[in-house]
């Protein structure tokens, strides 16, 4: 940022705060831009908006908040992660435009996304938060009232979630309530166990919780806050199932956007490889903070090991097909038929090939029999 920029951005950041993350995980500054006169004083949610490169998309974001109906108060806090783009002069427009509602937080240089979050997280002043960041957006205006009105009227239960639709920008096509959700599988008084077997993804844009237990597992838990892990909120669900109930909306309420590259989405497969072992990771991890049943944990041990096969396939990683297959074994469990060719497709170049070409003519022969299957017949539900 040269001295023009920052010159401008202090004329209209006049507030600043320190932030220190817990576990001694450094410190984070936050230059804000709001309104005191015209901010609405006490709001009962916080929506939580992280915002870098985000120009393309942060308007119909932003939008998708403020035109929720809603017999209570709000505030819309967006993190502005100092971005090369023209995300922060689209926020400064809506903030202008929406001054009760929008309070903008940023700093001189940037900081990344988890000191970013922190930071939004701290400074949120409503009993409920909610998130969406600036590349995805709300499409049911209703969203938050039945969040909250769920939350106020049930105690016994900390955060609530909906299902999503999925929009690919590149193609233009969207997939309604695309999240799969497995009924048999989720138990709103132990989604600890429920999330670990599969039942679902909670992805943020979906999520509203209470405040007070969102920053207790922050705080409490130095998983949530830790870079080793590719992923920032499996983690932080996980440790408000084990706290509270969790409900579960089955109509979807926002759009995730997706794009071409992102964190948990990419076109490289050993980026897709390397989120998946960090997911594996933080799996066993948690099986042994919180330990389930036998049963219970072979299960999930199971399913990891056959999903981390199926990518030491997909990237002809000869050693972690054979580090799966062992787990496995020693599990007591007998491959399925497709996994049985995913270990043989792993153990070189040419079984690789003779493998896909297997698939592609299963796929065809599926096609054609039932009219409509997609290539992805053979991937792991």
């Amino acid at each position: 940022m040269n001295k023009e920029q920052l010159a401008f951005k202090r004329d209209l950041f006049k507030k600043k705060q320190t932030f220190t993350l817990p576990f001694g995980r450094g410190g984070v500054d936050a230059w804000e831009c709001s309104d005191d006169a015209r901010l609405c004083g006490a709001p009962v949610v916080s929506v939580l908006m992280l915002a870098y490169r985000h120009e393309p998309y942060i308007a119909q974001a932003i939008k998708g908040v403020v035109r929720q109906n809603l017999s209570f108060p709000m505030e819309l806090i967006i993190g502005e992660d100092c971005s090369p783009d023209k995300t922060l002069e689209v926020a400064l427009y809506y903030q202008k435009r929406y001054p009760e509602i929008i309070r903008i937080l940023s700093s001189d240089a940037n900081v990344g996304a988890r000191k970013n979050a922190y930071r939004l997280e701290m400074s949120a002043r409503g009993k409920y938060i909610a998130y969406c960041e600036g590349d995805d957006c709300w499409h049911d205006a209703d969203k938050l009232r039945m969040q909250v009105d769920f939350l106020e009227n049930n105690p016994g239960y900390g955060m609530a979630f909906t299902n999503a639709d999925y929009f690919d920008v590149a193609t233009g096509v969207r997939k309604k309530n695309a999240v799969p959700f497995k009924p048999d599988l989720w138990r709103d008084d132990n989604a600890y166990l429920s999330q670990l077997m599969g039942a679902t993804t909670i992805l943020p844009l979906t999520v509203c919780v209470r405040t007070s237990l969102s920053r207790q597992v922050i705080n409490e838990c130095q998983e949530v806050t830790d870079s080793a892990y590719a992923m920032g909120d499996t983690q932080r669900y996980l440790e408000i199932a084990m706290r509270t109930r969790i409900k579960y909306f089955p109509a979807s309420a926002a759009t995730h956007n997706l794009l071409p590259e992102s964190a948990s989405r990419s076109q490289n497969i050993l980026k897709k490889a390397a989120f998946v072992e960090s997911g594996k990771r933080l799996t066993l991890h948690y099986l042994d903070k919180y330990p389930l049943p036998p049963d219970q944990d072979k299960e999930v041990r199971r399913w990891v090991a056959l999903r981390s096969l199926y990518y030491a396939y997909l990237c002809r990683d000869r050693d972690r097909a054979f580090e799966e297959k062992k787990v496995l074994d020693n599990l007591g469990v007998e491959l399925p038929w497709k996994f049985r060719l995913y270990w043989m497709g792993s153990r070189g170049w040419f079984a690789n090939i003779l493998v896909s070409v297997l698939f592609r003519a299963l796929d065809g022969a599926l096609a054609v029999r039932r009219h409509a299957t997609p290539l992805s017949t053979h991937l792991i539900p």
